[in-house]
């Protein structure tokens, strides 16, 4: 076959020129350009994740050598990131059909592979035929053998935590004058303390526009060719947290003479919702007073809503449990806002899971009462304590058994000694006869 003799002719060339780039392909191919390396151990650098190149050998099978080359093409896609060229992103898509109409020898062809290059925007590169061979006896397809290197974005080493995004919190006609603006704030303290949790990955949507028009640069071919693989890798959420200011009224606090006061109060609901299937994980409201909290009141008062609803959402998804421990002292499995330093939080030991005998679900561990933690310091992401009034043996307790519920309150100021009561006034004398004088 004429196609046949063709590629040997060309075998020959690509021959030598492999021969030459011997050693250079031995070595594993260098980090893309621009690709940000993941964080090293104790760097403190965030890991964002980068762009590599896998080197694959794939096999097509068609009628023509071209169809059998672009099946290939597509077996490289999909065995490298997990997906066909047609639900790939753009860049992997431009190569769909490009050996198409294309005879062997320009397959096989240097010019060829830069174009491979060239069209994926460097997402496929060192493209290089193998083998294209005859069909055989009892197969009437051509098969094509190809290497490439195939671009994929390697993911930040904690991309599966949950995936998050809160919602702007809507806010009651009833509420109070200012509780647009608070809830604005509620919001961004709600995801500040959530992000330094550690348990979750915050999505950002505030600045979906801004995130937009950097993306464009990649595709657009304003970035170097390697970045164009972050195209296509913006996560969704797998969760979205609703929320509604009900009331918000600070009050206002007494004068120099105590008159005037008003009490105030907040309440704010709650709900996590599923986005794949709708479904309400939990949903609650939570209330509270102006309480006396030095200070700006309004700001006192919003941080009791962010201690309560991140409080809420941690003990529903991620209990905050003690992750080690060296006699009576811990280490916490979180820190920043999940809890407050030099406040003392209920512990309990979990046993075994329970499960709804009409309807098989989960409901969940049993909880004995263990203990009391009062936590000395909390840094973002862990918090060290101490344990008080242990109930239970805990040499034989396994890491992560033990976990924090309700804050304790403070035990209220000891009452004042009641006062001493005054002497009796002494009586002026009665001028009569005493009853005890006989000579009366």
């Amino acid at each position: 076959m004429k196609w046949h003799r063709a590629l040997a002719v060309c075998g020959i060339a690509l021959t030598v020129s492999v021969a030459g780039c011997k050693g250079r392909d031995a070595e594993p191919p260098p980090a893309a350009a621009g690709a940000s390396a993941p964080a090293a151990s104790g760097s403190g650098a965030p890991d964002v994740g980068q762009v590599e190149k896998v080197r694959v050998t794939t096999t097509g099978l068609g009628h023509t050598p071209a169809e059998a080359i672009d099946q290939a093409l597509r077996q490289a896609v999909m065995q490298v990131n997990g997906m066909t060229i047609e639900q790939s992103s753009t860049q992997f898509k431009s190569v769909l059909g490009l050996a198409v109409g294309r005879d062997p020898l320009t397959l096989s062809s240097a010019g060829f592979a830069e174009l491979v290059s060239q069209s994926s925007r460097g997402a496929i590169s060192d493209f290089k035929v193998i083998e294209i061979s005859e069909p055989g006896q009892t197969e009437r397809m051509i098969k094509a053998t190809i290497e490439a290197n195939v671009a994929k974005y390697k993911a930040p080493a904690d991309q599966g935590k949950l995936r998050i995004a809160i919602a702007p919190l809507r806010v009651d006609s009833r509420a109070g004058g200012d509780a647009v603006r608070i809830a604005a704030e509620l919001r961004q303290r709600i995801m500040d303390a959530l992000i330094q949790s550690g348990r979750f990955t915050v999505l950002e949507r505030d600045f979906a526009p801004e995130l937009g028009d950097e993306m464009d640069r990649i595709s657009n071919g304003q970035t170097s060719a390697d970045q164009f693989a972050k195209v296509g890798q913006g996560l969704g959420a797998d969760l979205i947290w609703f929320g509604r200011v009900n009331a918000f009224e600070p009050g206002r606090r007494a004068n120099a003479d105590g008159e005037g006061s008003a009490p105030g109060h907040w309440s704010v609901s709650q709900k996590f919702v599923n986005v794949t299937t709708s479904e309400v994980l939990f949903s609650n409201t939570a209330k509270g007073d102006a309480g006396r909290a030095a200070g700006e009141r309004v700001d006192a008062m919003e941080g009791a809503v962010v201690s309560k609803v991140v409080a809420d959402i941690l003990v529903r998804l991620y209990p905050v449990s003690v992750a080690s421990r060296d006699g009576h002292n811990v280490v916490l499995s979180q820190g920043g806002q999940s809890v407050s330093s030099g406040t003392a939080y209920q512990v309990v030991m979990l046993g075994n899971e329970l499960r709804d005998p009409q309807t098989g679900r989960s409901l969940g561990r049993t909880e004995q009462e263990c203990c009391t933690v009062v936590v000395d310091r909390v840094t973002p992401s862990l918090s060290y304590g101490h344990l008080q009034d242990v109930k239970v043996k805990l040499d034989d307790i396994p890491a992560g058994s033990l976990q924090l519920r309700a804050e304790i309150p403070p035990a209220p100021p000891a009452a004042d000694a009641k006062p001493k009561k005054k002497a009796a006034t002494r009586k002026e004398e009665s001028l009569g006869p005493p009853k005890s004088d006989s000579n009366w």
